[in-house]
């Protein structure tokens, strides 16, 4: 199959009009937490806003927490980023194990603290999204933030990936 997932729902339902991207419109709510956690949470730097989902749906779809704890370090310091950790409270063991190997006030949790339309509002807010095959990573760029995504395990990038132009997938070829 090379058609991504949303094309097939697409013409099965009778959509005729192809959507060039997914859409989600963020209610004032949301913007407004979005923008009272940024500013009350003490994150520093000057840098893009980026948010990262450590968590996946299965382990094996999951980057490692220390390569994600590198790459936020890198991030850092190069960048002078600002990072907001999302995901669900059940994610919270990774992204505590990721954030306790930061240590950087550049860093706070977001994760466990939102609903979807707070979330929504982040997201709409980052530079960039960096996540694995995630509900996350389908909001994100709904409200039109780019996606760096790493596919990992069963999951295809061209069945399931970021909708729309402009994002980056990286998946391994591994042969059978």
């Amino acid at each position: 199959n090379s058609l991504n997932l949303v094309d097939i729902f697409r013409c099965a339902s009778g959509v005729s009009e192809h959507p060039r991207r997914l859409q989600y419109e963020v209610s004032d709510a949301g913007r407004r937490f979005a923008g009272e956690f940024l500013e009350t949470s003490g994150i520093t730097g000057s840098g893009p806003l980026i948010c990262i989902q450590a968590g996946a749906s299965q382990e094996k779809r999951q980057w490692a927490p220390t390569k994600f704890a590198r790459l936020s370090q890198i991030l850092i310091q190069e960048l002078d980023a600002r990072l907001v950790f999302v995901g669900s409270k059940s994610e919270l063991r990774i992204i505590d194990r990721i954030v306790g190997e930061i240590n950087h006030s550049n860093v706070v949790v977001a994760a466990g603290k939102t609903d979807f339309a707070q979330l929504g509002g982040i997201l709409e807010r980052a530079d960039v999204l960096i996540t694995g095959d995630t509900g996350p990573m389908h909001l994100a760029v709904a409200v039109g933030t780019r996606v760096v995504s790493l596919f990992l395990a069963s999951a295809l990038a061209f069945e399931t990936g970021p909708y729309g132009e402009g994002n980056l997938v990286m998946q391994p070829l591994v042969s059978c």
